[in-house]
């Protein structure tokens, strides 16, 4: 184990529970308020710290996942993992659902059957903020974080995989109770093994990730028919 690695990692996994319990409105009163509205500065700045961190401290952060040009094998590992999302999505949670109680979702997407400027705006939102950001802060910073906490190797790699998936699930936990934790983490094991599958790089994950999303938002934006 790495210590220098290991404390810094585990300082920004406490900052991501620490946010998913303010969006999920678990903490005091007091304590929600006093951090609701600089909730995403301390995201967005724990993540770039964070990376600097380890970086420093000798973690292997180099490129940050990104390759120069986009290969053909990224663009089938993604389409690979959006049908593996898609499927549990279409065939596993309906199966949970009678078992996991959801909990009540964000309201977001509420207003967006119909609405096309409004899914435009969450398309870019959801290609920028959520399949790059989400990328970058856990299955670069996080997931690298924990792999070389532990040295590397295969063991670490799970660790690191499982690690990362687990804190992404209970972030989403505001937008759907731990049916939504479930369905996140699960997403989050498919956008990190396609990160260790193109050695590092985060292409497939990005595009996995703002594929998925489009198709959701793309389904909430069509009128429900009969």
């Amino acid at each position: 184990m790495r210590p220098a690695i290991f404390i810094i990692t585990v300082v920004y996994a406490a900052i991501l529970v620490f946010i998913a319990l303010i969006r999920a409105d678990l903490l005091p009163e007091n304590i929600t308020a006093l951090f609701d509205e600089y909730e995403r500065f301390l995201y967005i700045g724990a993540v770039i710290l964070t990376g600097l961190l380890l970086m420093r401290a000798g973690a292997p952060m180099a490129r940050w996942g990104f390759e120069t040009g986009l290969k053909f094998r990224y663009l089938a590992l993604a389409l690979i993992g959006v049908a593996v999302i898609e499927g549990f999505q279409w065939f596993g949670l309906p199966l949970l659902e009678g078992v996991v109680e959801p909990g009540a979702g964000s309201g977001e997407t509420d207003a967006l059957e119909g609405n096309l400027q409004l899914l435009l705006t969450y398309l870019l939102l959801s290609w920028t903020f959520a399949a790059f950001g989400e990328e970058i802060a856990f299955r670069v910073v996080l997931m690298r974080g924990l792999q070389a906490s532990f040295g590397g190797g295969t063991g670490a790699a799970l660790i690191a995989l499982f690690g990362q998936a687990l804190i992404f699930g209970f972030v989403h936990y505001y937008n759907g109770g731990q049916l939504a934790v479930i369905r996140t983490g699960f997403n989050a094991l498919v956008y990190g093994a396609l990160v260790l599958s193109a050695r590092g790089v985060i292409w497939p994950a990005v595009i996995a990730h703002g594929l998925h999303n489009t198709i959701n938002l793309t389904m909430g934006y069509l009128p429900e028919t009969d």
